[in-house]
């Protein structure tokens, strides 16, 4: 429902950028929990616990017939817990034939009449019983009327009828497994404290997330803020480098090229090692201001560094965080007005072509 809610309002162009990045992380997350969690995989109904125990009684449950007494909204669920597993010999039997034609219409079941259901014991190996009956709906007669015909073929009745609606009587047979609500009920609650367990590993998970798209949202806020510092020190450190090649001309023309090459660029090394050093610490104290929503200072910031005011908003998805190309660890971008090393310094008589 909310994918398609999202899809919707994608449609209608009314999601805008950090709804879009907001949903997507959302997706992302429910898939992270589903692959790394178990939170989804313990049964907690009845019904499909039933499921599971004809699935655990039988190696292939596809290939063994299903008998469903009932066609209330419990069987209704085992219906569609057995067509899941793939089961397609699938049969439902009611007081109603209405009723029981409804339900296995609805998912390619065949329809047994109620009186015939004892006999119909020989052609199935799976019985699950949920009726409202105040008595045996299949009694120990009944079963032991179709094991010749059976052939010794196992036999598995569930019961999570309230009553019980199957004779206990059935459970001193031999080939024939039974079980009842209480059997399923202990198989729910181990599932259900196995299901807590994960749900508490899930819940690390999503703050885990949580904290992750914070940061993600204080980033591209402060981005406009950071590429300008960044594009301030890079424009100082060119114009001090240009600054102290001129002061240095009467040395360096002395030099051949490759000797005022290697000036220049310890020069410039140098020049972007201090402003990144001198920045670390302000760049920082910004993030932890983004993280901490005080928007109103950074703008102070800005026009503390000469940066003017820098608006501090969620871009477009094609907004990168830092400009292109750019590499926080590496040398600062050169500024478009600085002066390459052969303009800014003479050569020396030797070296002119």
């Amino acid at each position: 429902q909310v994918k398609e809610a999202y899809r919707i309002a994608n449609e209608a162009g009314t999601v805008g950028p950090l709804l879009h990045r907001l949903f997507h992380k959302s997706f992302a997350v429910a898939k992270r929990v589903r692959t790394e969690t178990g939170v989804g995989a313990a049964t907690l109904s009845v019904a499909q616990a039933a499921v599971d125990m004809a699935d655990v009684v039988f190696d292939d449950l596809s290939s063994h017939p299903v008998l469903l007494l009932g066609a209330g909204e419990m069987s209704e669920l085992a219906l569609r817990g057995f067509k899941a597993r793939g089961v397609q010999d699938l049969w439902v039997a009611n007081r109603t034939i209405s009723r029981a034609t409804e339900v296995a219409t609805g998912l390619s079941a065949g329809v047994v009449p109620w009186d015939q259901r004892a006999r119909f014991l020989a052609q199935v190996d799976v019985v699950l019983c949920s009726t409202g009956a105040r008595s045996s709906v299949l009694t120990r007669d009944d079963v032991l009327a179709v094991r010749k015909a059976r052939k010794g073929r196992p036999l598995l009745l569930i019961d999570i009828s309230v009553p019980r609606n199957l004779d206990p009587g059935i459970n001193d047979l031999s080939g024939v497994y039974m079980f009842d609500i209480d059997d399923l009920g202990q198989v729910v609650q181990v599932n259900q404290e196995a299901r807590q367990r994960e749900a508490a590993r899930a819940e690390q998970i999503v703050e885990q997330e949580v904290s992750r798209f914070e940061r993600m949202l204080s980033d591209v806020h402060l981005a406009p803020l950071l590429r300008a510092l960044h594009r301030r020190m890079a424009s100082d450190s060119a114009q001090e480098v240009e600054r102290s090649l001129r002061v240095l001309t009467p040395i360096l023309s002395k030099l051949d090229e490759a000797e005022r090459s290697l000036v220049s660029n310890a020069l410039t090394r140098m020049s972007t090692a201090l402003g990144k050093r001198f920045l670390h610490h302000p760049m920082q104290r910004l993030k932890d201001l983004g993280n901490e929503g005080e928007g109103g200072q950074l703008a102070e910031i800005a026009e503390l560094f000469g940066v003017g005011t820098v608006l501090v908003s969620v871009p477009d998805d094609n907004t990168e965080a830092h400009e292109p190309g750019y590499d926080p660890d590496g040398e600062a971008p050169a500024s478009r007005d600085s002066m390459t090393v052969s303009s800014a310094i003479p050569a020396a008589s030797g070296d002119e072509n």
